[in-house]
């Protein structure tokens, strides 16, 4: 019964911001400065970095200082990809669950009397971003239409006050296209800026010794992870068949497994620039569709994705030709397709007996194990040490 009054107060509060916000809109009172908003996990945001930079880029031409509103997680990554941008991090729990918090924060939006807004999520959830979008009131705030990607369809007709723009784009687009579509129509650039990614292999290295790949074992969803049982049989026959690469396993903490048969578990030991670093200097990643795969293709590092159906052709397969030169597609592991992909990952076949979907479940360890990793030559390896 708490929860159900939490959720209406919340809506209530966030009504109030969206009528108040259609007023304040209409003031003429003097506003600079534009605000971005990008507070998801990083596999969206790796897509969307190349038009970030250009976006940026021009509106510092003009002479409009840009803030970026991301979650707390991926603020000095940010920091560090665009030194000039005021980072403004934001805390998502507190922000649903905390009215205190969300109020001082939504309070802190509206005081800084932005003159722009840009939010490119398809996925808009009105509680976080229409709420911002509200109380920053800006007479110009552009924002994705997309059907079916709604958090909260049912309340997105609310929300359409928030917003002086809004591009459509279709439910089956994918995130490069709908990246695209956003920043060709708001700002009138097509092309993006390709450089930030080369900008990702400047991050911080850990220091390892010699030549290694990388395992990804988690994702943001468990249900959306391989078995650590395969895992764990992957890195003892990745050991086995290339003696002079180290396997490391990568992510979060928790999201590892029992470190052994020549695996070395780093879960939980690296800050996000860290962990790109990592990645950066890996002869292959290998893991589950999240963001580190995305990460390592931005980057030119070869990769194998372990995908299921429920995001099929959201976030891969990338398209043909890639948007950008020196991205490097994930070559994609599957099982045999299920019919009713995408699902958006509400499966049909979900069983509460196994806590992973079946098109997961169902990718042989035979056919991962069959992958052909590219060993450095001794000159390269010379160099990748001297750069560890």
């Amino acid at each position: 019964m708490k929860n159900i009054w939490q959720k209406f107060l919340l809506r209530a509060e966030t009504l109030l911001l969206v009528l108040t916000g259609w007023f304040l809109r209409r003031t003429s009172a003097p506003r600079s400065g534009v605000l971005l908003v990008r507070w998801d996990r990083i596999g969206d945001a790796v897509l969307w970095l190349p038009y970030a930079a250009d976006l940026i880029t021009a509106a510092e031409s003009e002479g409009r200082p840009v803030t970026l509103l991301c979650s707390d997680a991926m603020a000095d990554f940010y920091h560090r990809l665009f030194p000039s941008v005021e980072i403004l991090p934001f805390q998502v729990r507190n922000g649903l669950q905390n009215r205190t918090c969300r109020k001082a924060f939504l309070k802190q939006i509206r005081t800084r009397k932005f003159a722009a807004l840009y939010n490119p999520r398809s996925a808009r959830e009105f509680l976080v971003d229409d709420a911002i979008a509200a109380a920053a009131a800006c007479p110009e705030a552009h924002a994705v239409l997309c059907p079916g990607r709604e958090v909260n369809p049912s309340w997105q007709w609310w929300s359409r006050p928030c917003y002086t723009h809004l591009v459509p784009v279709s439910a089956g687009a994918s995130e490069w296209e709908i990246a695209g579509a956003f920043h060709a129509a708001v700002c009138g650039l097509h092309r993006g800026d390709p450089g930030i990614y080369q900008a990702l292999r400047a991050m911080p290295r850990p220091a390892i010794t010699g030549n290694y790949l990388v395992l990804l074992p988690g994702s943001c969803d468990p249900f959306r992870c391989w078995p650590k049982d395969h895992y764990r049989q992957l890195a003892a026959t990745l050991h086995t068949r290339y003696p002079d690469l180290t396997v490391i396993i990568a992510g979060s903490s928790g999201e590892g497994f029992p470190a052994g048969n020549g695996a070395v578990d780093w879960t939980g030991r690296t800050t996000l620039p860290e962990f790109v670093g990592l990645l950066a200097g890996a002869q292959c990643v290998i893991g589950n569709e999240s963001g580190g795969i995305h990460l390592a293709a931005a980057m030119g590092v070869p990769s194998y994705c372990l995908a299921g159906g429920g995001h099929w052709g959201r976030f891969v397969p990338y398209p043909e030709p890639c948007p950008f030169p020196g991205v490097r597609p994930p070559v994609l592991l599957t099982a045999p397709p299920c019919p009713w992909a995408p699902c958006n990952w509400k499966c049909r076949y979900f069983s509460a007996t196994s806590d992973r979907c079946p098109c997961i479940d169902r990718i042989p360890l035979e056919n991962v194990e069959a992958i052909k990793i590219e060993l450095p030559s001794p000159s390269h390896a010379a160099a990748h040490c001297s750069r560890a």
